[in-house]
């Protein structure tokens, strides 16, 4: 692989890229520690330490009590909790499971804790919403404050009878938004004409404090509720600020202004400003408790852990060096692209036409998919999107293992209306049979065939589950042809309608980051298929498939089951592809009637966080023990007997990056026993982690 940037390191520097990295990272890493040498640092305790062997950050505390702190926890082998945590003997009681997306801030103000949440439009996915939850700490009952609004980091007053909020719309204009904290109506919005962050409520509840930024830096701005009037109380500054904190006469802040962030204090009457905190790595997430404490995060390599220092503890003796460390891009050195004169261009605009350009093509994967049993097969897809996301298109080809057949497909899937419309072209090889009285003779023919097809799906995720309906109906039109070794009497050139009904649903809980899938869940499938063939034949499939997910017996590991079955019913000249799964390892099924029954036990085995230099890197090894049932007639009445087909596997992949790529691959090897046939089968897995 050419890597450019990398010769001209070489060239220039004499050093490989991973020399030079190396050497530019010790270098800093020596001015970094003579500089934290040089510093004083005050003293703070820390009242919440991670005792876990992973990572997992202590986030947004609140100081409840003198023994008591409720705070976000996540981590890497949990999904996110709302805690209380006793910081005298360290237990942690999990008060709520939120959703999904990233809470901008959790607050508690006497009974109430409020957050905020991630919400989705049912149809249109890019259209999501920031909702205000609340959670009672007496009554123990969650309530969604909020719906279909735009609100973000969510702060109570000192009595909790008020939330603030920051509002954004959908043409980025910002709105301080005052809530009621048990009814979520909106009592007072004031709109400002610069980026909002961070609003905290002052100590009398009379007026918000609220970090501004505008074209020259960030600023403290005092927002007066009643009037509605606006004071800049500190900046504008490009130091990074945040929390903004009343107390007293003062307002107490996070700045960067010494490089590390920590707390800071500006007088309101006199103006002067000075550093409260001084912590080694950097403080977050800062709020003033009992008028005298500032609780913080302070970061450690496992994790942010919860801080407490009281506020007149630290002054600094004598003002230290302000970081400058920005002014260096504003230097005359010719190395530095900043001072450099740019041309300008001026681009006129002008009228987007959709239609040309529909088709835009932007990654490719070496599989083939089939979205109609979600399963992936030896292949490979080029996928198309185009700038609005109204039109996502496929095109590729695809070996299906079980018939030994193969499928070119295009889909065309058009989203811009409320229902999707999709569109099909595919030529495949279908199966066919010809029963005699003591055997089924095999054999294949194609098919060429459009299809259209109105799909409606409803997004209903709702907290921490995953919720989605999908049902669709489809008009197919068909013209099939011999391949060799079908009867001389199949009917080349002849045609068929088509008609297929889907329902699908499922019901999932989200999944941490170390879960391979989700540990509790339900999912079901229901497909019809109705084939018509000139005037009297027919041919008929119908099936149902269910998933079900529990927990397994350690952390991370996934039960799965699957059941399913499937009638064929055809006088046709050929049997429907199979919508169902098979028993893993045979091929070429041919049946009337199946129930198929697979039992997963999917878990990690370790994280080995091995690299293979720029060419892989493998960060987990996953194994999924397994046994699949087949029960298979090649009629549908119920006296006909079953035939059975029996597999007992294990599946051991790996997720690895390569040529660091961002996009996991999943490579590894299925090892099989066919207890039916009495042989080993074996198979390379191959897949990518979307």
């Amino acid at each position: 692989m050419m890597v450019p940037f990398s010769h001209s390191i070489k060239k220039q520097s004499g050093l490989t890229k991973t020399q030079f990295y190396s050497e530019i990272l010790l270098d800093l890493k020596n001015k970094w520690e003579l500089k934290q040498k040089q510093k004083t640092y005050s003293d703070f305790d820390t009242l919440v330490y991670n005792t876990h062997k992973t990572f997992r950050s202590f986030t947004n505390p609140n100081l409840v009590d003198s023994n008591t702190i409720i705070s976000l926890i996540t981590a890497i082998d949990d999904i996110t909790r709302i805690s209380k945590i006793n910081t005298n003997n360290g237990d942690i009681e999990i008060l709520h499971t939120p959703g999904y997306g990233v809470i901008d801030n959790l607050s508690v103000g006497k009974d109430l804790v409020v957050w905020n949440e991630q919400a989705y439009h049912p149809r249109w996915q890019h259209r999501k919403y920031m909702v205000i939850k609340s959670y009672n700490l007496r009554t123990k009952k969650v309530k969604q404050l909020t719906h279909r609004t735009r609100y973000f980091f969510p702060n109570l007053d000192s009595e909790g009878k008020r939330i603030v909020v920051v509002e954004v719309s959908k043409t980025n204009n910002y709105k301080l938004v005052i809530l009621d904290a048990h009814e979520g109506k909106i009592l007072k919005t004031i709109s400002s004409k610069n980026f909002l962050k961070a609003p905290f409520f002052s100590s009398d509840g009379k007026s918000i404090n609220v970090v501004e930024i505008g074209n020259k830096g960030s600023s403290i701005v005092q927002y007066n509720i009643k009037e509605g009037s606006r004071k800049v109380v500190f900046g504008p500054s490009f130091d990074k600020l945040s929390h903004p904190n009343s107390y007293q006469q003062q307002i107490v802040f996070i700045s960067s202004k010494s490089g590390t962030a920590n707390a800071h204090a500006i007088d309101l009457k006199t103006g002067e400003e000075w550093q409260l905190t001084s912590v080694p790595y950097g403080i977050s997430n800062l709020s003033v408790a009992n008028d005298s404490l500032l609780i913080f995060n302070s970061y450690s390599a496992n994790g942010e852990l919860i801080a407490m220092q009281k506020i007149k503890t630290f002054r600094l003796a004598k003002k230290e060096i302000d970081d400058d460390f920005y002014k260096s891009y504003l230097s005359a050195d010719k190395g530095n692209i900043q001072s450099l004169q740019s041309n300008d261009s001026i681009f006129t605009s002008t009228r987007y036409h959709k239609f040309p350009h529909l088709i835009k093509l932007h990654s490719w994967a070496p599989i083939g998919l089939n979205f109609d049993n979600i399963q992936a097969n030896p292949g490979f897809t080029f996928a198309s999107q185009n700038l609005l996301t109204s039109m996502v298109s496929t095109f590729g080809y695809e070996y299906r293992m079980n018939n030994q057949t193969s499928r070119y497909y295009a889909n065309f899937s058009y989203k811009g209306w409320y229902p999707l419309i999709d569109f099909n072209i595919e030529h495949e090889d279908l199966v066919g049979s010809l029963k005699h009285p003591s055997y089924t003779e095999r054999y294949t023919f194609n098919s060429t065939s459009l299809g259209l097809s109105i799909i409606q799906g409803l997004n209903l995720s709702r907290g921490k589950y995953s919720n989605y309906l999908q049902a669709s109906f489809g008009a197919f039109y068909q013209i099939f042809n011999a391949n060799p070794g079908a009867p001389n009497d199949f009917p080349s050139g002849t045609t068929a309608y088509s008609l297929r009904y889907r329902f699908y649903a499922q019901h999932k809980l989200k999944k941490g980051l170390r879960d391979i899938e989700t540990r509790w869940g339900q999912s079901i499938d229901v497909q019809i298929r109705n084939t018509y063939h000139n005037v009297n034949k027919r041919a008929n499939i119908i099936s149902a498939a269910v998933r079900l997910y529990f927990p397994g017996v350690m952390p991370h590991h996934t039960s799965r089951f699957y059941f399913a079955s499937q009638i064929k019913e055809n006088d046709a000249y050929f049997t429907p592809n199979d919508q169902i799964l098979m028993p893993r390892g045979y091929t070429g099924i041919v049946s009337d009637f199946v129930f198929g029954f697979r039992f997963d036990y999917i878990f990690p085995v370790f994280y080995p966080d091995f690299s293979l230099g720029s060419l892989g890197y493998f960060k987990r090894l996953k194994a999924a023990v397994f046994y699949d049932l087949g029960a298979i007639s090649k009629s549908v009445p119920a006296n006909t007997p079953f035939s059975k087909l029996q597999t007992y596997g294990l599946d051991l992949t790996t997720d690895v990056h390569f040529l660091r790529h961002m996009t996991p691959f999943d490579i590894g090897l299925r090892t099989a026993y066919l207890y039916t046939n009495r042989s080993m089968y074996y198979e390379l897995l191959f897949g990518i982690n979307l």
